[in-house]
């Protein structure tokens, strides 16, 4: 639809879906608010992606079932979300950096939700999240959930079932304000692919740290098809640093790495040489 005159209008969008091309458009680019969506509006793939003019949005009651929803607004500030469905909600809100307060979090339906990769990745501006009700026992990719979320504190997973999770990279990579992590204790890990043990010792010949020749014959001893890697860190007083352990996820996460390798080690030289 073309207007008259520039601007501000009330766009009201029926039950249906829509797709990439009829949302991303110089319609998506001047959006300022979201006023409400019909009941059970389905918001798929890119639906308001990079609409850098959006500063509120209400998709209360909506079913979210694609990825890219709200990416990359930059000026958004405040989300109305009561009684959203949520069945694969990928980047949602990702690089949404002033996003300070998203109203109906605990409404959320997530009986079906699959993915949460990359969720709130870069949402520096958020302080806390509730999660209380949601139900995560089908979500198999955590992926830099909460990935740059800096100011938050906020935040209770502790009942976050992860049964089915493959993949937990960086879910709390840059969460500076998170002190307690006690709660992973209450998460099981056995479906995850890759495994990194970091052994500061070595063993001659062994294949590996003596950490995980042990978490290796665990694994089998309960049927897990992971893959555990091994590197051996720090030998010879080596210093580990913040970029250490970052460089030791990229290795995990790297289907190419070998299983077992040294990290920060110096080379012998033979004599001679």
């Amino acid at each position: 639809h073309t207007y008259a005159q520039a601007g501000k209008y009330v766009v009201k969008l029926k039950n249906g879906i829509f797709d990439y091309y009829n949302l991303y458009s110089s319609f998506q680019e001047n959006i300022y608010k979201i006023v409400s969506l019909y009941d059970k509006f389905r918001i798929v793939v890119n639906h308001f992606r990079e609409s850098p003019k959006l500063v509120e949005a209400n998709i209360s009651n909506a079913i979210i079932v694609g990825w890219y929803i709200m990416y990359n607004c930059p000026n958004l500030t405040k989300v109305i979300a009561n009684n959203v469905k949520a069945i694969s909600i990928s980047s949602c809100f990702r690089n949404c950096s002033n996003l300070t307060e998203i109203i109906g979090l605990d409404t959320w339906n997530t009986d079906e939700l699959t993915n949460m990769n990359t969720m709130f990745y870069n949402c520096t501006s958020l302080t806390s999240l509730n999660l209380d009700s949601w139900n995560t026992e089908n979500v198999n990719n955590m992926t830099n959930m909460f990935r740059g979320c800096a100011l938050l504190q906020n935040l209770d997973v502790s009942h976050f079932k992860t049964e089915k999770v493959k993949t937990l990279a960086w879910a709390f990579e840059g969460c500076k304000l998170l002190t307690d992590f006690n709660f992973l204790n209450n998460w099981d890990i056995g479906k995850a692919t890759n495994i990194l043990v970091a052994d500061r010792q070595d063993s001659y010949g062994a294949g590996g740290g003596n950490l995980s020749l042990e978490v290796r014959a665990t694994m089998q001893r309960h049927g897990s098809n992971a893959t555990v890697k091994s590197i051996v860190f720090g030998l010879g007083g080596k210093d580990f640093s913040k970029e250490d352990a970052k460089e030791m996820f990229n290795i995990s996460a790297d289907d190419k790495a070998v299983d077992f390798q040294y990290y920060g080690v110096t080379k012998g030289i033979y004599a001679g040489q």
